[in-house]
Parts: structure tokens; sequence; C-alpha cells
């Protein structure tokens, strides 16, 4: 049985359409956040489950997670940085630069999936930052039988990356779901965002990944 930490404890879960992201953010906001200098993107929590090839073992799967997890985290953290420009706002904090976190959470002794499952305010405290965001993405995917032939690593991790496998049956058989929330240094939810996709074979999975990211960049608050 998988484990699924941090977020599935932290976040009210939020469900929406494709189109519309369900959205909140604490009515205090500003006065709570005043004083906020920096804050940190964490690596994405990331699960993916449902039919894959029977070749794809746990261990290609955590690998392939773990992957994905910083890669989505630097997405984040540039696409925050590029929504503020594009905006011509004022950034009034910081944006930690994301190897910088990974570096600081290493020489803790937490690596990315370790840190899934650290409090957000443990984490706040030893990246040395105001607030935190957590992300967590869930991937609920459906593949043929004929797809898990002899595959390598290198393989599928490409392969469930890019989502080039075909798939037989219903149009509709990938969910994404997606949650963002930003938590103060003392464990108070300030921001969220969340939003789930049904799709079919023809839409990348990455691709999707990536609109999630941009849009939730595009409601970041500060």
């Amino acid at each position: 049985m998988r484990y699924y930490p941090i977020l599935s404890v932290i976040l009210v879960i939020l469900i929406s359409s494709c189109s519309r992201p369900s959205y909140y953010q604490i009515a205090n906001f500003e006065e709570l956040t005043k004083s906020h200098q920096t804050i940190a993107v964490l690596p994405f929590e990331v699960y993916t489950y449902g039919k894959l090839p029977k070749d794809v073992t746990e261990e290609m799967l955590i690998k392939m997670e773990d992957l994905e997890s910083t890669v989505l985290q630097a997405e984040l953290h540039d696409g925050i940085l590029e929504s503020k420009f594009e905006d011509q706002g004022q950034f009034r904090v910081a944006l930690q630069h994301y190897s910088e976190t990974n570096l600081l959470l290493e020489k803790n002794g937490i690596n990315v999936r370790e840190s899934w499952t650290h409090s957000p305010e443990k984490l706040a405290e030893t990246l040395g930052v105001d607030a935190v965001l957590l992300s967590r993405v869930e991937k609920e995917h459906y593949f043929s039988d004929g797809a898990s032939a002899a595959i390598e690593i290198g393989e599928v991790l490409l392969s469930i990356l890019s989502n080039d496998i075909l798939v037989t049956g219903s149009a509709e058989n990938k969910m994404l779901l997606g949650d963002y929330a930003l938590v103060s240094h003392d464990g108070i939810i300030l921001w969220q965002i969340g939003s789930d996709m049904i799709l079919d074979w023809k839409y990348k999975t990455e691709r999707c990944l990536s609109r999630m990211n941009s849009r939730s960049a595009k409601y970041f608050p500060y």
C-alpha cells in the first residue's frame, strides 16, 4: 500500500473543472504576511497510480516521481517569477531559488521524498523562510498491456513523463489532480488553489501539468 503524506492531511481538497480552479485566500492575508521577506517553493508531492505497464516496478515508479518532483518545482518557481514580470507587479517578497531550497534540505538530511512528510513549520524553519509553497499532484493512468513489454528504466521515465503510450479502451483514461497551498512558518494556510482534469489519451500529461503550474503561478498572492 502506498502512503500519501503531508498534503492529504493539511490541505482542504479542492476539486474543480479544468477551466475554473477552486481558490482560497485567508481574509487577513495582507496583515498576516506584511512582515514576510522570503518564501520557498518545495519539491512537489507526486503520485502515479492506476494500470501501469507490468514491467514498471515500485522502484522505477519512485525514481520517476522523485525526478518529476523537482522538475515541477523548478517550473512553478520560474512560472511565479515570469507571471509577476509579465504583470509588471511588485513582488514584495523574495523567492528562494529552488536549487538553494533543495541544497538546504539535503544539508539537513532531508531528501526530496522525505520533504513530503515534514511539517510546513519544520521545513520553513530549516529553510529560513517565512512561508513555504507545498504542491501535490496525483496522476491516474490506464495503460494497455501491450505497452509493458521489456522496458528499461530510461524508457519508462520517458514514456510516462511524455505520455506517448497509446491507450486502448475508454476515451477518458487519465485523471490529474493538483493542489497548491501556501503555508506560513507557524502553520497557517494562507492561500490555496486546486484543480482536476479528466483527459483522454491524446493529451500529454506533462503539458497539462505545466498548464496547472502556469495557472497557479498566475493566481499566486503577494
